[in-house]
């Protein structure tokens, strides 16, 4: 991954949480989960309006006010665990499965309810990558920026920590976090020091942190 283009980021927003319990510390530009109407809101678990909200902080949430995104990538390793296994419990206990649970348990429901939010039609990539999830989510950016007649992308990356029923399978997200970027391509010939992104929740953890300091370049892999 050596010449993996370096990216910059033009506007950013995470949110941080220790449990479910907890209220999100705010990192950069977040909206406030009132601004997502209560009928959606509804429809909505924990990571998709942890994830919304980093999405509406870095896009205005009126798209006719000219702040569009040339693509919207969605990356999570899990996604809705919990609404899952809200459904998972149903099936076991022979109850009705209620499909309005079931649109918000599939892994591009967040990008989708953006676009709902915004009312706009964005166009939208969902990925899961294991632990390698977020530097998925950058290989994807750079190759709609390097490819794509678009000039900016929008990643959101979102996590929570696994219901106790699955915690025991894997128990390396103990927090729940949420991130926003707004990607373009950095300048050849910047020489500004940049970031690089390592993998899982700890990885994004050192991405807002670098960021928060004004580091405003990242790249995936080896430096170039």
């Amino acid at each position: 991954m050596s010449n993996f283009p370096r990216l910059k980021v033009v506007r950013w927003g995470g949110l941080i949480a220790a449990t479910h319990q907890t209220i999100p510390e705010v990192r950069g530009h977040v909206v406030d989960e009132a601004m997502i109407s209560s009928n959606l809101r509804r429809r909505m678990g924990r990571l998709e309006r942890l994830a919304a909200r980093c999405a509406l902080g870095v896009l205005k949430s009126d798209h006719r006010q000219g702040e569009q995104t040339g693509e919207l990538i969605f990356c999570s390793r899990f996604g809705n665990v919990e609404t899952l296994e809200t459904l998972l419990c149903s099936l076991y206990l022979r109850e009705p499965v209620s499909p309005m649970a079931f649109s918000g348990s599939v892994h591009n429901a967040a990008p989708g309810l953006v676009g709902q939010i915004r009312n706009e039609r964005l166009n939208h990539t969902a990925i899961a990558s294991g632990q390698r999830s977020l530097a998925a989510g950058l290989i994807e950016s750079a190759s709609r920026l390097v490819t794509e007649p678009c000039s900016n992308v929008t990643l959101i990356y979102a996590e929570t920590g696994l219901p106790a029923l699955f915690r025991e399978l894997d128990d390396s997200v103990q927090c729940d976090i949420a991130l926003g970027l707004r990607l373009m391509l950095a300048p050849a010939n910047d020489s500004n020091s940049a970031i690089r992104v390592t993998d899982g929740v700890e990885g994004a953890r050192q991405l807002l942190d670098s960021l928060e300091s004004g580091i405003s370049q990242l790249f995936v892999g080896d430096a170039s």
